[in-house]
């Protein structure tokens, strides 16, 4: 069921990408970025939520606010400890990240895979794919698609592509169209 959603998703993006569409891989520069980025905004949120619960005991006149204050403030601290060890595992993580030089342009004919001046150029019946989603309660959110290939499979997401998820719409939808044309024929 949450595929099916993902997919509908995915063609409704696909439909409003302009072709040819292309994603490439990132840098190793914006793949730190967008780990130092996620790892801020973890914090950020973290402290803020912290940060209410202290300032609601804090400003309570009640004689048991004051006293719990200083161990809720301790919990916080400790807990800001944690989170900034896992932010710091996630980004060292991966930290020998090596940029694999992948470029892939969707067009209305063919998926072209370019690699280290290497050339794949996958035909629509030729592209197998499964759907990449995030499913939260009756929230689904398109991630992307994993794409198998002669190089291997590829994770076309925005977490390792600029513009991956676009892209990923986009060769959903004219496999899609490819398939209903096929049927038809």
């Amino acid at each position: 069921m949450s595929e099916a959603v993902a997919r509908e998703l995915a063609f409704g993006l696909g439909e409003k990408v302009a072709l040819p569409a292309s994603a490439r891989s990132l840098t190793p520069r914006e793949r730190r970025r967008n780990q130092r980025r996620f790892a801020v905004i973890m914090l950020g949120i973290y402290l803020g939520v912290c940060g209410v619960i202290l300032v609601g005991l804090a400003l309570d006149g009640g004689q048991a606010s004051r006293e719990m204050l200083p161990i809720v403030l301790l919990a916080c601290l400790a807990g800001a400890g944690i989170v900034g060890l896992a932010c710091w595992w996630r980004l060292r993580k991966h930290r020998d990240y090596r940029d694999p030089l992948l470029w892939i342009r969707v067009s209305d004919r063919n998926v072209s895979i370019d690699w280290n001046g290497h050339r794949v150029d996958l035909s629509y019946d030729q592209v197998a794919y499964q759907v990449h989603y995030q499913s939260f309660r009756s929230n689904v959110d398109f991630l992307g698609i994993r794409l198998d290939t002669p190089l291997g499979p590829i994770s076309i997401v925005d977490e390792w592509f600029h513009g991956g998820r676009k892209a990923a719409a986009a060769i959903v939808t004219e496999h899609d169209k490819w398939r209903l044309l096929r049927r038809r024929a």
